[in-house]
């Protein structure tokens, strides 16, 4: 009987510590904070290769200005490098005096984070609009990149008016 005993508790001590393990890992692995970490891509993930054996990468234009941009690495930047193939145009509307914030026209896949966005954040808003910040705002978006540029640039650039942008693969 003490035998069947302590091979239970052994049992259940093993299960407990295995699921312990478990939860430990799963939080590590995803950082321990809903905050989105920010990805640089490396250029083999930023371009791809167009036929002939030439590579070209997702630009984007701010009324016609090119803008540097460091892109996330997911499948969401995937699907949009797709959409841009033949040149996405998106007609931005100023929102909250801290975004610029445009449709689609089609949906892509999202998977959203709660996060605090700062100026340059590109993001993605219901799986179907793109969001570029000049201010913050804490909400729950997909990460799809940064703007490589200064906050004053970025303010500038953003927030006088509503504003075009495309993107392109080159």
């Amino acid at each position: 009987m003490a035998y069947d005993m302590k091979k239970t508790l052994l049992s259940i001590f093993l299960v407990f510590g295995v699921l312990l393990f478990s939860s430990c890992s799963e939080k590590s692995a995803a950082g321990g904070t809903s905050e989105s970490v920010p990805v640089r891509r490396s250029a083999s993930a930023e371009t791809s290769e167009k036929a002939g054996g030439e590579e070209f990468s997702m630009k984007l234009y701010i009324d016609g200005k090119a803008v540097p941009v460091i892109w996330e690495e997911n499948d969401s930047v995937n699907e949009l490098m797709k959409l841009a193939r033949d040149g996405l145009i998106v007609d931005m509307s100023m929102y909250g005096g801290f975004e610029q914030v445009g449709k689609l026209g089609s949906f892509i896949s999202s998977a959203d984070l709660q996060m605090t966005t700062r100026p340059g954040d590109i993001v993605l808003y219901s799986g179907n609009s793109i969001v570029v910040f000049y201010g913050s705002n804490s909400w729950s978006y997909t990460k799809l990149g940064r703007l490589d540029l200064s906050k004053e640039e970025i303010v500038d650039l953003l927030s006088e008016k509503d504003v075009v942008i495309e993107l392109k693969m080159e």
